[in-house]
């Protein structure tokens, strides 16, 4: 392994780690670089897999009539390489706003933790010289039981994720 070095090049951010570079270029960027069909590939591909995962999310037009929650969402694109100039892949991750999530019921579903609780955690992990791991969850704020007397809530995609992978935005 290669020890971990930090820097900009190209106005993105490179952070080694397991002879791995990962950089996550902006959405807008990735349209238009000549990478823009692996990444409108990806984009797709993370879509179809939240969708086909969870069957509670289904692509609808929101009931403006009724009342209902909304989260944004962001894409998350990240370009690994196996060196310098090679791309081993192009990934693309959604991720919703959990800070424009409401309580219900004095509930978030949403799978975070309190900070105080997350230092101590790490601390105790270094304390007693715990092996720590990093878990790659799908669709973190889709693994709830939310309520069926709840009001709806919707997920937006960005107009530009949307457009670029063939799906209405206002979905």
């Amino acid at each position: 392994t290669k020890p971990r070095e930090e820097g900009i090049t190209d106005g993105h951010k490179h952070i080694w780690a397991m002879a791995a570079r990962a950089t996550g270029p902006q959405v807008h960027e990735a349209l238009k670089s000549p990478l823009r069909s692996g990444w409108v590939d990806a984009m797709d591909g993370e879509i179809n897999t939240v969708i086909e995962k969870f069957e509670c999310l289904v692509e609808e037009e929101i009931d403006y009539s009724q009342p209902f929650d909304l989260l944004h969402a962001t894409m998350q694109l990240k370009k690994k390489m196996k060196d310098a100039h090679t791309v081993d892949k192009l990934k693309a991750r959604i991720c919703a706003c959990g800070n424009e999530l409401k309580e219900v019921e004095g509930e978030t579903y949403s799978p975070t933790v309190a900070p105080l609780t997350h230092s101590f955690m790490l601390q105790l992990a270094v304390h007693d010289r715990m092996i720590i791991q990093l878990v790659d969850t799908v669709a973190a704020y889709l693994n709830q039981n939310y309520p069926q007397d709840a009001k709806p809530l919707y997920v937006k995609l960005p107009k530009l994720v949307a457009q670029a992978v063939g799906r209405d935005p206002e979905k």
